[in-house]
């Protein structure tokens, strides 16, 4: 409710110019997720396997984070809804949180500014690289 005149858009995921006149984005976890860190885009993760796949990967990968900037800052900066948590209402219940809550959005974009200056400090690229695989 008092949703109905929100401007919602398909992006391209290549096209930059576009995602970066978002609001904030709905996401599929992969290097998606760090660009619009570094195009400060708010957004929620989401992302499901199959029930075989989960368990097989669930049993080989043990990480507490799937989006890469959650990865790189050490904790949840953007909300992730993974397999039973991938449902409509809750994607929808945190998009709304991002764009109704100025407060949240400017906290998800102070810590993309965070992981920016990560990334760029010499060996950090390597040094997250490295911490990734170790996680996998």
């Amino acid at each position: 409710k008092g949703y109905e005149h929100l401007d919602i858009k398909t992006v391209n995921g290549d096209d930059y110019k576009a995602r970066k006149t978002l609001a904030a984005a709905i996401v599929k976890s992969g290097t998606i997720t760090l660009e619009n860190a570094l195009l400060q885009i708010p957004m929620v993760v989401v992302y499901k396997l199959s029930f075989i796949s989960y368990l097989i990967t669930k049993r080989l990968i043990r990480v507490k984070t799937v989006s890469l900037p959650n990865i790189i800052a050490g904790k949840q900066v953007v909300p992730e809804l993974l397999q039973n948590n991938f449902t409509p209402e809750k994607i929808s219940q945190k998009i709304f949180e991002i764009i109704k809550n100025k407060k949240y959005a400017n906290f998800i974009k102070n810590e993309y500014k965070k992981i920016h200056k990560l990334i760029y400090i010499k060996g950090t690229l390597k040094n997250t690289a490295h911490a990734i695989l170790k996680e996998i």
